[in-house]
């Protein structure tokens, strides 16, 4: 299963020192999507129920919403889970 951070930007104006004002986006939030790699073929509904588990850790007190972990670390974090507590295929 991949795992994919997409970040969620705001335009925000901001103004320099000589008084001139610029727009600059700034990253308020990151979405996660699953999907299924080469040989898999998780459902649609299992995709989604990983993507907002994952969600919900990454935006829990444990990590936090601004949090600079990786699709890596999420994608090692997401299979140990399946693997260690046997989580069988439900839907």
């Amino acid at each position: 299963m991949k795992v994919e951070k997409i970040a969620e930007y705001e335009t925000i104006n901001k103004s320099c020192n000589l008084g001139h004002c610029h727009e600059e986006k700034e990253i308020i939030n990151y979405s996660l999507l699953t999907s299924n790699e080469c040989n898999e073929n998780y459902s649609d509904n299992e995709l989604r129920l990983y993507a907002q588990w994952l969600e919900n850790l990454y935006k829990s007190d444990f990590l936090g919403p601004r949090s600079r972990i990786t699709e890596i670390v999420l994608n090692r974090i997401l299979n140990a889970t399946l693997k260690k507590y046997n989580i069988t295929r439900k839907f």
